[in-house]
């Protein structure tokens, strides 16, 4: 997978003119970066540098998201602590060093209070290099348009369909048109970093040139929309957009123009091409992982796709890892303006919501979402002949 192999672009040290958050006996800290949020920052006299990490605005979700880089005229150790108020800690630290490559700290290596409100930890410091802190490893928008770059043009077309308030780029991602289609969407919510990494591995896998995703492509078109929330993104936000609003509750008000922008692209692309949508998955990242769908055989048109889907997939994994137990939670919740309840109503068809661990490593994310592709194009195929 491309963006597992480090596509990740390195982060861009304090310019001149930017203006440190705080700083104490040469030791600055800055948060002017995309994906960087605190909401404060004060040195100790013994040289701890405390961060008041806070919502955007309400307390809406306990995904309490943090990034600072900090740049040092010496080698040194920097003692930190992560201050959430009333909000439990939820995300052990990452840490880059060189741009490209990041370090996940263990609970061992993070001391909680006892109300898990407080933690503190430690980083080295170089005087050659920033060392950057964050919740998840960084993917931001720049990130997002390098893998995007980096994908076969004959295979993948690209467009953009619209602007999001702060005029960051919706992007939409396409292979040829077909009878058929298949919806996917993520980055809905900023911090879950590890289901946009599944998001990606999916769609490389698909992308692909073997005979397995050539044939799927010849019956389904893909439909990619992976960044929804590039302002909630590139702003650090727990949960929101910048109109205050969790994008997985507008599917069905369309107060926001994020939903409503992709509502519409769906639309007009269907239409425009007499195609018929398969299936729909939205990507995230909770604790663990866990696939939320509808019951079996419950979906107007292709009910049978969803339950061979999951068969076959729980074997896929089982061929790699014995041990591996599905963990699926079949609902459908009519009143609730999710992704995963509006595309069932409105297509008609079984609508996914796969998540990925917080902590789960980008090596098993990425196998795992891989897997769970080549599943879903046998299954496809399978039932097609």
């Amino acid at each position: 997978m491309a963006f597992l192999t480090g596509t990740l672009s390195p982060p861009v040290y304090a310019r001149a003119d930017e203006r440190p958050a705080c700083e104490q006996n040469g030791i600055t800290v800055y948060r002017n970066f995309p994906g960087a949020a605190f909401d404060s920052c004060a040195f100790s006299k013994d040289g701890t540098v405390e961060f008041v990490i806070r919502p955007e605005d309400k307390e809406i979700n306990p995904s309490p998201w943090y990034a600072f880089r900090v740049v040092s005229n010496a080698s040194r150790r920097l003692p930190v602590v992560l201050n959430y108020g009333r909000i439990k800690h939820r995300y052990l630290p990452d840490v880059n060093y060189d741009g490209h490559t990041w370090q996940p700290l263990n609970d061992a290596q993070v001391i909680s209070n006892p109300d898990e409100t407080r933690v503190q930890f430690s980083v080295a410091l170089h005087p050659a290099h920033a060392t950057t802190v964050a919740a998840q490893p960084l993917l931001a928008g720049a990130d997002y348009r390098a893998w995007i770059d980096s994908l076969d043009s004959a295979t993948v077309s690209t467009k953009e369909i619209g602007r999001s308030p702060l005029n960051n780029p919706l992007w939409r991602l396409t292979t040829a048109p077909k009878t058929h289609t298949l919806l996917l969407i993520g980055r809905q919510h900023p911090p879950e970093t590890t289901g946009a990494i599944a998001m990606l591995a999916f769609m490389e896998r698909l992308f692909a040139q073997d005979e397995l995703a050539r044939e799927f492509r010849q019956q389904v078109g893909i439909l990619a929309y992976p960044l929804l929330n590039p302002d909630g993104v590139e702003l650090g936000y727990w949960r929101h957009n910048t109109g205050s609003q969790d994008l997985n509750r507008d599917w069905g008000p369309f107060t926001q123009i994020e939903t409503r922008s992709v509502a519409s692209d769906i639309d007009e692309y269907l239409g425009e091409h007499a195609t018929t949508l398969i299936k729909s998955i939205d990507f995230h990242s909770t604790w663990y992982e866990v696939f939320y769908t509808q019951e079996d055989a419950t979906a107007d048109n292709f009910p049978a796709l969803l339950g061979n889907w999951m068969t076959e997939f729980e074997r896929a994994m089982k061929t790699w890892r014995p041990d591996f137990a599905l963990n699926r939670k079949p609902s459908h919740n009519a009143d609730r303006p999710t992704a995963k309840s509006y595309f069932f109503e409105r297509y008609g068809v079984a609508s996914t919501t796969l998540e990925i661990g917080d902590a789960t490593p980008d090596a098993y994310t990425g196998r795992y979402a891989q897997l769970a592709a080549e599943s879903f194009m046998r299954v496809w195929l399978e039932q097609s002949r």
